[in-house]
């Protein structure tokens, strides 16, 4: 939310389970009037948008990259402790 421009848009994309709440301040939504928007569902067009998002917004990556943390297969229990007990943001398997 920090990172958003004023009159930024937030998109939740996804379906997820109850895994708790989060800190929203209600001050900074409404100081730098923004816009989220949650979706249960998208389509491939979606999909599409995203990634563009993403190739266009380059200086972004170094963020999202510190918010994802990987595991190899063999370390499986981990990465679902680590996920269960909110250690990271994104919880990523890899199979090398």
């Amino acid at each position: 939310i920090d990172m958003l421009r004023n009159r930024g848009v937030y998109l939740v994309p996804g379906q997820y389970s109850n895994s708790g709440t989060i800190p929203l301040p209600p001050q900074v939504i409404t100081f730098k009037a923004l816009h989220i928007i949650g979706s249960s569902q998208y389509s491939v067009s979606d999909i599409e948008e995203y990634v563009r998002f993403l190739e266009e917004n380059r200086q972004l990556h170094p963020v999202i990259d510190s918010m994802i943390t990987e595991y190899e297969l063999a370390d499986i229990n981990k990465a679902f402790e680590d996920a269960k007990q909110g250690r990271n943001v994104k919880t990523i398997l890899v199979g090398r």
